[in-house]
This record gives C-alpha cells, structure tokens and sequence, in this order.
C-alpha cells in the first residue's frame, strides 16, 4: 500500500543535503502513534537469516528546489511517497495523519494539504521502472582484517544476484515461506553509472551509494508487486529503493 503525501510550507523548507534520517523520524514518529509497534521495527523488524528488514520504504522529496552551499530549498508544494506491504504500518501511518495537519519537519512546520492512499497492481512480468530514491546494493568483503561494504553499481556482473538475495530474504522474512524466485534489474544500453551515481552521508558519518535512473525490472508480477511495496535492494527504510512504474 502507498501513501502520496502533499505538504506545503509558510516560507522556504530548508533541510540538509543528507536528509533522509530526516524523512525516516517523521516516520517513525507517526508510527508512535502505536508505541508497541513502533518499538518493534525501530528495535527488531522482520528478521531473515540474520537480517532484520523494516519493510518500508519512502522516495525523495519531490518539489522545486535550489541547492544552497550544504541545504536544499523547496520553495513550493512537497510531494513524498511512503510505501510498506505490512497492514498494521498502513493502519497506524493513517490514524496519525487523520489527526494532524500540521507537522514539524527539521524544525519548520510544514502543513498537510492533502493525502491520496493508494494500492497500485502489478500485472505484467517486465516492467518499465524508474527511480524515485536510488537503488542500494551492499556487499560485505573482508578486507585488512575487518569487514567493509562494497556498493556494487547496476553494471557488476554481481548486482542482479545480490539484488535477488535481498528480495528473497525480505520476502521469506514476511511470508515465512522459502522463495527461490529471482528478479532482474536491467539498466539501458547506454546506462553511465557515473552520471546516475548518488552518494549521501548519514549522521552517524557512514557515506551510501546508490543508482538512480531508469530501468526494466523482470519477475513474476507477485514479486514485482511486492517489490513496488518494499522497495528494491538494501538500507529501504533509510530511504532507498523505492520505484514508480513508466
């Protein structure tokens, strides 16, 4: 299930460059809404072979903006995307939205002009896709004597297989059914990972790598789906992952 969000500010929002912990604690801050709940993913999750998965996933701001030194400035409506295949984070996201129309956003108040709940379906087994947050795939080498992540980029003969792990131990971590299915992510011939490189930098001083662009996404139209509501490869609930069909 989807939520579009529309918000609109009295002046200017300004937020950092790296905002994405931000967009994540208005989130969860909503989700407290239901204490027990909001302590079971923020602390626990969905947990998978030794993986937990929040199972949520939300877009970039989407907007007119301006780059300004380290902030980025929207200066009109926000519209935000917040996607999870899990009822009881639905229900809970809704209840709270019911009640405010005035929220606080790295400070500012922001106002709720409106909001649309939405159950997209997935029909057909390819897909045209593109990026509405970037797309994250981790590696964890050993190298030096301690252990280290690669971001692999959609052009390493590794990507789809890693992808596809991912999406299996997020479904099994839901269903409680095992899934060999795979999933393939295909970027365009002309694809430049350079050019839709994206890199940001959390608080806690960790820089992730992630793809943006447009791609074809092939698997069956159940997994698809369920991908469309979770988000493609790692780190969904920090903000990466999320997709809109073209």
């Amino acid at each position: 299930m989807e939520f579009k969000l529309y918000f609109q500010s009295n002046g200017p929002l300004v937020l950092p460059l790296a905002y994405h912990h931000i967009l994540q604690g208005f989130i969860y801050k909503r989700l407290s809404e239901d204490p027990e709940f909001s302590d079971f993913l923020h602390n626990e999750g969905y947990k998978r072979e030794g993986q937990s998965f929040r199972l949520f996933v939300f877009s970039l701001l989407k907007g007119h903006f301006k780059i300004v030194g380290s902030n980025i400035v929207f200066d009109n409506v926000i519209e935000w995307e917040i996607r999870s295949p899990i009822m009881l984070f639905c229900q809970t996201l809704f209840k709270a939205l019911e009640k405010e129309e005035v929220f606080d956003l790295a400070g500012q108040k922001i106002f709720l002009l409106r909001y649309e709940v939405l159950n997209t379906e997935v029909v057909e087994d390819d897909i045209d896709i593109r990026m509405l947050s970037p797309v994250c795939v981790d590696l964890s080498i050993w190298e030096d004597g301690k252990s280290k992540t690669k971001n692999l980029d959609p052009m390493d003969p590794r990507f789809n297989y890693y992808l596809t792990k991912n999406f299996q131990r997020k479904f099994e971590a839901v269903t409680g059914e095992d899934t060999d299915s795979g999933i393939f992510l295909l970027p365009p011939e002309n694809f430049e990972p350079s050019k839709n490189k994206y890199v940001t930098r959390f608080v806690d001083g960790i820089y992730v790598t992630g793809w943006k662009g447009q791609y074809k996404l092939k698997g069956s139209p159940n997994n698809l789906k369920f991908l469309y509501d979770t988000g493609l490869g790692a780190r969904n609930s920090q903000g990466f992952g999320m997709f809109q069909i073209v």
